[in-house]
């Protein structure tokens, strides 16, 4: 699409601009937040076995992920869980582990990502801690279930189920400017474009969101296969999918495997930003 390539473009240029003097803000510890939520979970039928798989993938999490988690990640209230990352950038890849592998047992979820601090000492639980970070995330998943009728402000397509805002400590959340941006800048805007780092994030994640919303569940599954093995050959041998190296590429190809690897990295990037940033929300 010719929005997103200029997106890209405008992205890579950015990141040029010295890292947008990242350390600024380096006295400030800024974390990721991630509260999480189970679609249409009041209307499941066997809601003990929801809640078995809630904890069962939430367990794996804690066990995969340790070194990024300062806190386990933990249940809080009904369907809805959280967790905590002092590694920003990786944030929006750990909600897509809960998307990836809850969708394989047909179990979609809302996401609400927050950048920002801690008001509270860590503690042995998640829930037991408090701050900015926490306060966005749910600002973001409330925004994305459209609980105050606010969504269709921010999020434009109705396969997206993921928001992000990012703490306002520290910046004024505008895109440094130069070359024609300039202009852009003083209209508020070119063609439609973002221009703050929150807004570029929020846009990225959501063409990555219709991307992947668009894989068939077979797609999905070489998706997956390849995330966990990490090439065509292994995957030929040692998975229960039946394909020649050449099908599992072109299968990856039809997926949009590579584009959607692309997005989440560029998204990682945005991320670093705001945590050095302190880039700020308007939700």
């Amino acid at each position: 699409m010719r929005g997103t390539s200029e997106l890209l473009a405008n992205i890579q240029s950015i990141c040029q601009i010295e890292l947008f003097h990242t350390g600024r803000l380096s006295w400030m510890a800024l974390y990721g937040a991630a509260i999480l939520d189970v679609v249409g979970s009041k209307v499941m039928d066997n809601r003990e076995r929801l809640q078995d798989r809630l904890n069962e993938a939430i367990g794996d999490f804690n066990a995969r992920f340790r070194n990024l988690l300062p806190v386990p990640a933990g249940i809080t209230i009904g369907d809805e869980w959280e967790f905590l990352t002092g590694a920003p950038k990786y944030s929006y890849e750990l909600i897509q582990w809960f998307q990836d592998t809850l969708r394989l047992a047909r179990i979609e979820v809302y996401a609400g990502l927050g950048i920002g601090g801690l008001s509270t000492a860590m503690g042995p639980e998640i829930r037991q801690m408090d701050g900015s970070c926490f306060h966005l995330a749910r600002r973001a998943v409330a925004i994305a279930k459209g609980i105050d009728g606010s969504r269709h402000k921010y999020i434009f397509s109705k396969k997206n189920r993921v928001y992000l805002l990012a703490d306002n400590a520290g910046g004024n959340g505008s895109l440094p400017v130069r070359g024609g941006w300039e202009e852009a800048a003083a209209a508020g805007g070119r063609d439609g474009f973002p221009l703050t780092l929150q807004e570029m994030a929020n846009a990225m994640i959501e063409n990555t969101e219709i991307l992947k919303v668009r894989m068939s569940e077979k797609q999905r599954l070489v998706f997956l296969e390849y995330q966990r093995l990490g090439s065509y050959r292994k995957m030929a041998a040692e998975s229960g999918i039946r394909q020649t190296p050449g099908g599992i590429s072109q299968k990856l190809n039809t997926a949009e495997y590579f584009s959607i690897k692309r997005n989440v990295r560029l998204i990682g990037i945005l991320l670093e930003m705001m945590a050095g940033e302190g880039r700020v929300h308007d939700a």
